[in-house]
């Protein structure tokens, strides 16, 4: 999903709703922060890997991380 993309669907949104992340495990957590990172695209093929790989040396592709 792109910033933008993001952006539209929150502003339909009341800004006084909590935001939050699953948890490690059950339940969910608080958002902490936002973070710059680069990614590589579609390099994981398990079920149990997230598609993209953080890449800060050789990624190519400028993201947000949320957490």
């Amino acid at each position: 999903m792109k910033v933008s993309k993001l952006i539209k669907l929150l502003k339909r949104e009341n800004p006084d709703k909590l935001v939050v992340i699953p948890g490690y495990e059950v339940g969910y957590s608080d958002v902490k922060c936002i973070n710059k990172i680069k990614l590589s695209l579609n390099v994981n093929d398990e079920w149990c890997y997230g598609d993209h790989e953080q890449d800060d040396e050789n990624g190519d592709t400028d993201a947000i991380l949320i957490s």
